[in-house]
């Protein structure tokens, strides 16, 4: 290329690369939502395809109205679900449908109130209904004669219940149709641990020979030093049965509260 015509294009290029460059818009950002677990703020319930008709789906649907800060809406389908006079196995359901901590979450909300609490109080009640339902409480204990895997599960439940159930196990000593034996008993009250305390030693004034050995076998295996004042008249009584004075003299040797040589 000619000389002329090279230098000024060249001089063209350079005045070009001089000129200041506009600087670069850079990208918005969109504001984060503040809504809960990022769900738009004002998403209406007006938005739902159709009203929410069973359980179920009133009880999801009020959780998301909370969510949602829509308080009104939520109130509302609480009290269609309070109105339909569900019975006590549907409420256990939705307890396990939603989970606990959400129920407490609705329960525990002033603006929910007062639906939000008469549901988590129907709840509750069917639950407790459920946990000390006889038949059930049976059901879970003769278990304890199933696989391993069903023995296991049995006693996690008997040890979480203790309160409902170490009576039933000790009614299980007196019932002649009762598969479940004494030692079986025994191991269990032992493995549900120093919760039964209580109920053993009150099971030492029992008449039934049986659950006083059943409940001096507990004390013993638990360690139950405390007890030691409640076996001295089973050791003594002129009117104890041959075998509960024995062992019980024998317990209290072992814990040192009388001597080797006691008569």
């Amino acid at each position: 290329m000619p000389r002329l015509v090279w230098c000024p294009l060249l001089m063209l290029m350079l005045l070009v690369s001089a000129l200041p460059c506009a600087p670069a818009q850079e990208a918005e950002i969109p504001p984060a939502s503040t809504a809960d677990d990022g769900l738009p703020s004002n998403l209406d319930a007006d938005l739902l395809l159709r009203e929410p008709e069973t359980p179920t789906e009133l009880i999801d649907t009020a959780f998301l109205m909370m969510r949602l800060g829509r308080f009104d809406r939520s109130r509302a389908y609480l009290g269609q679900l309070l109105n339909q006079k569900l019975p006590p196995e549907t409420w256990r359901e939705l307890n396990e449908h939603l989970g606990s901590t959400a129920i407490m979450r609705m329960g525990r909300n002033d603006s929910l109130q007062p639906e939000a609490a008469q549901v988590m109080d129907a709840i509750t009640t069917a639950l407790e209904a459920y946990r000390t339902d006889p038949a059930r409480i049976n059901a879970v204990i003769d278990q304890l004669n199933g696989t391993p895997e069903e023995q296991a599960t049995s006693l996690v439940w008997l040890r979480s219940n203790a309160d409902v159930s170490v009576p039933f196990l000790i009614a299980r000593l007196t019932d002649g149709g009762n598969t479940l034996s004494p030692e079986k008993v025994t191991t269990t009250l032992v493995q549900m641990g120093k919760q039964v305390t209580p109920a053993m030693r009150a099971a030492l004034s029992s008449p039934n020979e049986t659950v006083v050995m059943t409940a001096l076998e507990v004390l013993r295996f638990l360690n139950i030093t405390d007890a030691a004042p409640d076996m001295l008249p089973l050791a003594y009584g002129p009117e104890t049965p041959a075998g509960i004075r024995t062992l019980a003299k024998e317990i209290l040797q072992e814990w040192n509260f009388i001597g080797s040589d006691a008569a």
